[in-house]
């Protein structure tokens, strides 16, 4: 299989275990929110989570689709790369994500940006390293 077919795959098989996750019982659903939830409070969990996301721990399609988001400074980079991976790491929907984030003080949703921030300013730097000077 050549290279782009292979990423073509392997998106598509992301992109499904998204909408799986999305699509499963609500019960299951709400148990994900809670130990998401758990996890936001622990704000250097969920940017280590992102670097093994972007590291491509969950898979290449995971890892493509985070690269997407991080390589976008258009996008709110902090809330989409918190939604991708309370789905990976988490099995939480989107959804659900953005409930629990909501449910954060305003001090912890700050902590929570800074530490993620920090997660992708130290991949910026390595993905620039390895690229070379421009």
């Amino acid at each position: 299989m050549e290279h782009a077919a292979y990423e073509t795959h392997e998106l598509s098989r992301a992109l499904q275990a998204i909408r799986d996750r999305e699509q499963a019982t609500l019960a299951d659903r709400r148990e994900a929110r809670v130990d998401y939830a758990e996890a936001l409070r622990l704000p250097g969990l969920v940017a280590e989570r992102i670097g093994w996301l972007l590291g491509g721990s969950y898979g290449y399609g995971e890892m493509r689709l985070a690269e997407r988001i991080a390589g976008n400074p258009r996008c709110n980079r902090v809330a989409g790369l918190s939604l991708l991976v309370a789905s990976c790491e988490w099995q939480c929907p989107g959804r659900f994500a953005a409930e629990a984030w909501h449910r954060l003080t305003q001090d912890e949703q700050v902590l929570l940006t800074v530490s993620i921030t920090a997660e992708l300013e130290e991949w910026d730097a390595t993905r620039h390293t390895e690229e070379g000077p421009a």
